[in-house]
């Protein structure tokens, strides 16, 4: 494979016992988060590619979400109201690929701490 082809998504199908879908991988111009400049491994500046992966909600997994309703008290008025709807799909996990060596790293946005690296090596066949 040669450097200015794309890699092979992750070998990561489920996170959290959860499906992950990937999205195609795209050049990444700028990196500012995740992760630092550089490749650890080879040691490439060169920009590389990232991939978000989607990772579906929990079964009966709902959020609250806010829906106008037409006001029985005054016609042609609205009323909001708190609803509970099925849980969609999030992108929630981020790869990023060097463009020298195509090492991956593999990152989690779950929470309002950021960004946590996940423990990520590639199969082998030694």
């Amino acid at each position: 494979m040669s450097p200015t082809s794309p890699p092979p998504f992750p070998d990561l199908n489920k996170h959290d016992g959860r499906t992950v879908r990937w999205r195609h991988w795209e050049r990444a111009a700028v990196i500012i988060c995740p992760p630092a400049p550089g490749c650890t491994r080879c040691g490439t500046r060169e920009p590389g590619w990232f991939t978000v992966g989607e990772v579906d909600p929990r079964p009966g997994e709902t959020f609250t979400d806010v829906r106008d309703l037409p006001s029985t008290r005054r016609p042609g008025r609205t009323r909001q109201v708190r609803v509970q709807v099925p849980a969609w799909p999030i992108a929630r996990l981020i790869a990023v690929c060097c463009y020298g060596c195509h090492d991956i790293a593999l990152y989690d946005r779950d929470g309002a701490d950021g960004f946590a690296e996940i423990p990520y090596m590639r199969p082998t066949l030694f």
